[in-house]
């Protein structure tokens, strides 16, 4: 039975299931890129933990097995610490009173939200800046080891106190004027669109697909205070509203080969058939990661495995076992999926 279903009064993790979208994302690997409905979801290992519209939660990503050093440090107490027993890290929950993050909201309290989040991870040895926490290990789960250690609720001036926020997002744009800025938005935030879009629409609703791509686009804003968060709402549903209406990708079709009008026996149509459908994942899955790595190279990174896995929804795994030679050493300048072979 998972950890949401035994009944705590008054606890973290009934705040945590009680404040959950009615169908988040979710999913058994870090891209958790199904929606399904609640009950389900529950037990997934990753999960969508803040609603479209309404953010309950900052968590923290630790690549590392110090899931309490918040104690020495003097910062706050989580309310939650969910780890993974195989290598230690964890993320770190912290209840917030909720901030609205609607297309309607004011812009000032995401931001404030966002920079408290990322002083946070500043402070902890192992936070990761580039986290956005909108996909998150599940305390539900029990394939992780959950801690609850409090249920306060905290204002974000309260955790302002004790860190430095961080008010400008890690974006390399140089000197770009408004116009370039803008156009640098819409290329990151388009490709990463072309990977997902397919999936969502085949188990999602188009709120949701939109709420997703805004949600992306706040993580690529740029740093400069001059830059509109009107830009980056009309520029996540320009994005959002042309991938739902019009993107395709290169998906196979069923019979594309037309092996039914020969005359091979089935087992040499279905044999060539698999392989054929195993080159099309293979060479699509190469694109994906192309694809973040571009994205990456793009605002100045160099591209980490992780960093291509949370891109691209590609599990890191995966990336080592199959797609190693794509992070070659010495390759410093963008890729072309034209110039890259699946191996």
């Amino acid at each position: 039975m998972a950890v949401g279903l035994k009944k705590r009064r008054d606890s973290a993790l009934d705040r945590f299931y009680d404040r959950l979208p009615y169908k988040p994302f979710c999913g058994d690997d870090k891209a958790a890129i199904l929606i399904r409905p609640l009950d389900q979801a529950a037990e997934m290992a990753y999960i969508q933990p803040n609603a479209p519209e309404m953010a309950s939660w900052i968590v923290i990503d630790l690549d590392h097995s110090d899931s309490w050093q918040w104690e020495e440090r003097g910062i706050p107490a989580p309310n939650l610490i969910v780890r993974n027993p195989a290598n230690g890290h964890s993320h770190l929950y912290y209840a917030i009173i909720p901030v609205c993050t609607s297309e309607n909201a004011r812009h000032h309290p995401i931001r404030y939200m966002q920079a408290v989040a990322r002083g946070l991870a500043a402070a902890l040895t192992g936070g990761d800046l580039d986290y956005t926490g909108r996909i998150a290990k599940n305390p539900l789960s029990e394939v992780w080891q959950t801690t609850e250690i409090h249920s306060h609720e905290y204002e974000l001036g309260e955790l302002a106190d004790s860190i430095e926020p961080i008010s400008k997002a890690w974006w390399s744009g140089g000197e770009e004027d408004s116009r370039g800025r803008n156009c640098a938005l819409f290329n990151c935030l388009r490709r990463w669109a072309y990977t997902v879009v397919l999936e969502v629409k085949r188990t999602g609703t188009w709120e949701q697909w939109h709420s997703l791509v805004l949600s992306h686009a706040e993580t690529l804003q740029p740093p400069q205070d001059d830059f509109p968060y009107s830009e980056i709402k009309a520029t996540a549903k320009s994005v959002a509203k042309w991938c739902w209406a019009n993107y395709t990708g290169s998906q196979v079709n069923r019979g594309v080969m037309a092996l039914d009008q020969t005359d091979l026996p089935l087992v040499n149509r279905q044999r060539l058939s698999a392989r054929r459908t195993h080159k099309a994942r293979t060479d699509a899955t190469t694109e994906k990661l192309v694809r973040a790595i571009n994205s990456i190279v793009a605002t100045g990174k160099r591209p980490s495995k992780a960093a291509v896995a949370r891109l691209s929804g590609v599990s890191r795994s995966q990336i080592i076992r199959g797609y190693g030679h794509l992070f070659d050493a010495g390759k410093s300048v963008a890729y072309g999926v034209h110039q890259i072979t699946a191996r």
